[in-house]
């Protein structure tokens, strides 16, 4: 796959980091990061070619104003979103959902997508963000489990 310049909107500036660093690992290159809808409406779409939109902006805002933009501009684009968050493919047709925590692998599978097939990732792109995830389960439960000690007796 060709390496794309994608812009980013992630409130939050540690996971934009962390975002960045996996499309950078990814083999792409980081054309631009916003942190609220007020930056990511000022960004100049020409050096554009796919963009990754936190859905949720938190206080009752969201990524809407600048998905109609990329829309129009004819920029493909997915909604990264969180477990639980209400999504509606039919709201946006031709977007691709990312789900938190991001990897590469959906990251690869998102970009991998036609426009018409945004709407749901491909079967393995889905398997390895739920293996990501249990994996990311088990490690903070062993953190858990070390940090409260050995087990008592049972005798």
């Amino acid at each position: 796959m060709e390496s794309k310049r994608i812009f980013l909107l992630e409130r939050d500036s540690v996971e934009a980091g962390a975002a960045a660093a996996l499309i950078a690992q990814c083999g792409h290159v980081v054309a631009g990061v916003a942190h609220s809808l007020e930056e990511a409406i000022d960004v100049s779409l020409s050096a554009v070619d796919f963009a990754l939109l936190e859905r949720d902006l938190g206080e009752g805002t969201d990524a809407t104003p600048v998905a109609e933009r990329l829309s129009a501009a004819g920029i493909p684009y997915a909604f990264i979103v969180r477990l639980g968050d209400l999504t509606d493919p039919l709201l946006f047709p031709g977007a691709g959902f990312v789900r938190k925590p991001i990897t590469t692998a959906a990251i690869e599978a998102v970009l991998a997508l036609r426009p018409t097939d945004a709407t749901s990732l491909p079967a393995d792109a889905d398997e390895a963000q739920r293996r990501a995830e249990i994996d990311l389960i088990k490690a903070k439960l062993q953190q858990t489990a070390e940090r409260a000690g050995p087990k008592p007796d049972q005798n």
